[in-house]
């Protein structure tokens, strides 16, 4: 895991910590442009990881799989993703237990 990576974890792990004093359930979302493994399907969350990539110094899309390894490292349940259609995006569903 990249440190920005590791950033966005401790960030939401500070989030969800400060929630457990008064919420024992509760889900994060987030909408995001979530391209496949390969980082070249499907077009339009590629198009979104090559911009990030060509115009920012350390940035980048984050696959499925980056996404769940984040989530577990911030200490949060288990993740899905639902598609958001007609959007190319997707929506990270992050379920506290």
């Amino acid at each position: 895991m990249n440190i920005v990576a590791r950033s966005i974890a401790i960030a939401t792990r500070t989030a969800f910590r400060s929630l457990q004093g008064t919420c024992r359930f509760g889900s994060a979302l987030s909408l995001e442009f979530v391209p496949n493994e390969d980082r070249i399907s499907p077009p339009r969350p590629a198009t979104f990881a090559f911009m990030m990539l060509a115009s920012t110094p350390k940035d980048d899309a984050y696959t499925e799989r980056e996404y769940a390894a984040m989530g577990e490292a911030a200490g949060l349940g288990r993740m899905r993703l639902a598609p958001t259609p007609p959007s190319p995006q997707s929506m990270l569903i992050f379920d506290r237990d």
